[in-house]
């Protein structure tokens, strides 16, 4: 893992790499039970920290 928002939040973003590609794996928590893992495809470095800041930025969907 490289970077993560908030565990404070029922929802948690993480961007990850493996094997040369990056990705970001979004976990949804209730009352601290994991609910659902989501990741994304694994994209060239570049392409993850775009999606990332936009991510942070309130940009991405």
């Amino acid at each position: 893992m490289l970077e993560y928002t908030c565990e404070c939040e029922d929802i948690v973003y993480e961007r990850c790499r493996e094997g040369g590609f990056a990705y970001i794996r979004r976990t949804t928590r209730l009352d601290g039970v994991v609910q659902q893992i989501h990741e994304t495809y694994r994209w060239r470095a570049k392409k993850t920290q775009d999606v990332w800041i936009a991510l942070l930025n309130g940009e991405a969907r």
